[in-house]
C-alpha cells in the first residue's frame, strides 16, 4: 500500500475516534450548561424547546404535584432509560394551559452523564471530596442528605444509627446526620442536580 493510501486509512480512523468520543462524552453537566441546553434561572423549557436541543432523545411532559406547588415536569430519555429531568413550577393559573417553564431544578437521572467535576451517579462520597476542592454545603433533605455548592449537588441516603435504627427505620435521620457519616459511610450518590439538591 502506497504512503497516500496509509495516510488516507489514518485520517479515517482518526475521524471515527474523534467523532466516538464526542459521542459519548456528548453530555455533560457543568455550572451554565447540560450539552446544547444553557442553565440559567431565566432559561425556558418545553417539548419544542428541548425536541430541538435533543433531536436523538425522546421527550415526554406532564403535570406533575407533590409537597410542592404543582409543576412541570420533562423527561428525556433514550432506548436505554432516562437521561435526566427538568421541573417547572407552576405559580400562576396560566402556567396550567402551557407546557413551558422556566428551569427550577434540573435531575441526572443515569451514571451515563457525568459533571464537569468527573462525577457520576453510583460514585461513593467520598469521590466528591477528592474531586472537588471548592467549598461545599452539607444539608438535608426529605429522607436523604446532600451536599455541592456552585449549582451543582449531590444527593445519597445514609444508614440509620441511633434511635431510627433501634426503632426499625431504614434511613438515618436526616437532619441530624453530619458529614462526618457520610465520609464513614461512604454512601452512592442517587442524585445529581442543578442549581439546587433535589427533594427527596
Amino acid at each position: 500500500m502506497c504512503k497516500k493510501g496509509i495516510m488516507k486509512i489514518i485520517k479515517v480512523l482518526i475521524l471515527m475516534f474523534v467523532t466516538f468520543q464526542a459521542f459519548a462524552g456528548e453530555l455533560v453537566l457543568k455550572t451554565i450548561s447540560l450539552g446544547p441546553l444553557n442553565l440559567t434561572k431565566e432559561t425556558v423549557v418545553s417539548v419544542k424547546i428541548l425536541n430541538e436541543l435533543f433531536p436523538k432523545y425522546e421527550i415526554n411532559h406532564e403535570i406533575r404535584s407533590g409537597d410542592s406547588p404543582d409543576y412541570h415536569y420533562f423527561n428525556v430519555s433514550d432506548s436505554k432509560g432516562s437521561l435526566f429531568s427538568v421541573i417547572s413550577y407552576i405559580e400562576t393559573p396560566e402556567q396550567f394551559k402551557s407546557s413551558e417553564g422556566k428551569i427550577n431544578l434540573l435531575e441526572l437521572n443515569t451514571s451515563r452523564i457525568p459533571d464537569q467535576y468527573g462525577i457520576r451517579i453510583g460514585d461513593k462520597f467520598l469521590e466528591i471530596r477528592k474531586k472537588r476542592k471548592d467549598k461545599l454545603e452539607f444539608g438535608a433533605g426529605h429522607f436523604n442528605n446532600n451536599i455541592g455548592g456552585n449549582n451543582i449537588y449531590y444527593s445519597f441516603s445514609l444508614e440509620p444509627t441511633g434511635y431510627f435504627k433501634e426503632i426499625g427505620i431504614n434511613y438515618a435521620d436526616p437532619v441530624s446526620a453530619k458529614e462526618s457519616d457520610a465520609k464513614k459511610q461512604n454512601p452512592e450518590i442517587t442524585t445529581i442536580s442543578w442549581p439546587y439538591p433535589a427533594w427527596e
